[in-house]
């Protein structure tokens, strides 16, 4: 049977792609030799880290939000927390996906291409997990409920786990909605609203934070409604804004 093992933190933002750290203890002085290939898969970046001591199992990774138009490197760059799962003697894929911004159906289905390929490239494979995070935490329900058979479990960290229409209109859009109206102009909407090609893609974070200083009674409710630390509020309403 499958095993599914989902674990969702509360009180998190649908993170942009920098990966969440590594657990506490991991260095990078402790990697063991390992295998490191990179590739493009359909146009997707992709990467694979196979240790010398590879336990026989593969773990697909699958990152955050990854606003559109951010830089990429020619090969997929490494991260701590695959590093940690190399250190733990797992084998790690992960793709970049072919497109950034909101990409689930692209993700979905550039992880399934890269862990058919993994496979082909490792050969045999006792046990395939996947992990995905924010964002990926999404990815990883889809791609559970499509290709569950192909997996011994998943787990979602600071997932969003959530149907996205509902993340967007319950969850994302009321913050921006009420920033907006108690701070008209620093998001800078377009006529056509949030979404119109005219609206800029990003509003800075010190912007946000200089409008909810003059107003710190607002801010404070806001954040409070938002159920994020005041500390966080510019952040988290920049990548809402983003998103």
């Amino acid at each position: 049977l499958t095993l599914l093992l989902l674990v969702t933190l509360g009180g998190c933002a649908p993170a942009h792609r920098g990966d969440p750290p590594p657990p506490a203890g991991a260095t990078a002085d402790a990697l063991p030799p390992l295998r490191a290939e990179t590739g493009m898969l359909d146009g997707a970046p992709w990467r694979l880290d196979v240790p010398a001591d590879w336990n026989g199992e593969l773990v697909m990774y699958l990152h955050g939000y990854e606003p559109q138009g951010s830089p990429r490197t020619e090969a997929m760059p490494a991260q701590g927390f695959s590093d940690w799962l190399v250190q733990q003697g797992y084998a790690v894929a992960q793709s970049a996906y072919r497109t950034q911004g909101w990409a689930v159906a692209e993700a979905i289905v550039d992880n399934e291409r890269l862990r058919q390929l993994a496979h082909d490239r490792l050969g045999t494979v006792t046990r395939t997990w996947a992990i995905g995070h924010s964002m990926g935490g999404h990815v990883l329900l889809a791609t559970l409920e499509r290709h569950g058979a192909q997996y011994a479990g998943g787990l979602s960290l600071c997932g969003a786990n959530a149907p996205a229409s509902e993340l967007m209109h319950d969850g994302l859009l009321p913050p921006l909605v009420a920033f907006d109206h108690a701070f008209p102009g620093i998001l800078g909407a377009a006529p056509g609203g949030l979404a119109a090609p005219a609206a800029p893609p990003f509003v800075p974070v010190d912007v946000i934070e200089q409008a909810l200083a003059t107003r710190p009674d607002v801010a404070d409710r806001l954040a409070a409604a938002t159920e994020v630390r005041r500390t966080d509020l510019a952040g988290t309403l920049m990548l809402y804004y983003v998103v």
